[in-house]
């Protein structure tokens, strides 16, 4: 599971920064190309870093990935009606202990994408005139067996795309989180939850710079 989703911030350094008003399908699917070969550029000119310095990793996601990504749909998606039913303290305490978890969780592995790796894009999938987006890639390594990676895209309010969901040899991120959390709340509680993420941040570090997305 952890080498699949090793994958994820590679797949949430691939959107946004859309210079038009409104992005067009045609525009996200442009930028995601552009800038998922930056992220592998950044990766593979830097791999001592990448090896050695986890400041350098952190740093790399929280100024070109965490923009990128809509972690409040993310959130929504995740808690599904655990949401709707949360108070406005308890979802953003959430959205920022699952936005550090991530990054904390798969930061580690990024380092395993540095160099030798290239993504070859399929069909791209555009839904309700283009507020979602679904663009089809496999993740190529050599001497491994690729990875099919889904990136799925909605445009939000600015007019920008953002990712809210992966799906990585169709196992959805937001599926999967949302099941395991959901035990977890019926269990114990969503503030247990919340408490639960916040201090294996801080025990761990998370190195996310509050706020972001």
């Amino acid at each position: 599971m952890q080498r699949l989703y090793a994958v994820l911030l590679l797949a949430l350094g691939l959107a946004l920064s859309a210079h038009a008003a409104t992005a067009t399908v045609e525009e996200a699917e442009h930028l995601v190309r552009d800038t998922a070969q930056q992220v592998l550029d950044i990766l593979a000119e830097n791999r001592d870093k990448v090896q050695k310095d986890p400041a350098f990793l952190y740093g790399l996601v929280n100024e070109v990935i965490l923009p990128k990504v809509d972690f409040t749909a993310m959130s929504k998606l995740v808690l599904a009606k655990h949401w709707r039913k949360a108070t406005p303290e308890q979802r953003e305490r959430f959205v920022q202990a699952f936005k550090g978890m991530l990054v904390r969780t798969y930061t580690r592995s990024l380092s395993e994408y540095a160099g030798n790796t290239e993504i070859n894009y399929g069909k791209t999938i555009s839904q309700r005139n283009g507020k979602y987006v679904t663009v089809k890639t496999e993740i190529l390594r050599k001497g491994r067996k690729p990875i099919p990676v889904d990136y799925k895209l909605r445009r939000s309010r600015d007019g920008q795309y953002r990712i809210y969901d992966v799906v990585i040899e169709g196992l959805s991120l937001v599926k999967n989180y949302r099941t395991s959390f959901a035990k977890q709340i019926s269990e114990q509680g969503l503030d247990a939850l919340i408490a639960d993420l916040e201090r294996k941040n801080r025990e761990q570090g998370g190195g996310v710079v509050a706020g972001a997305g």
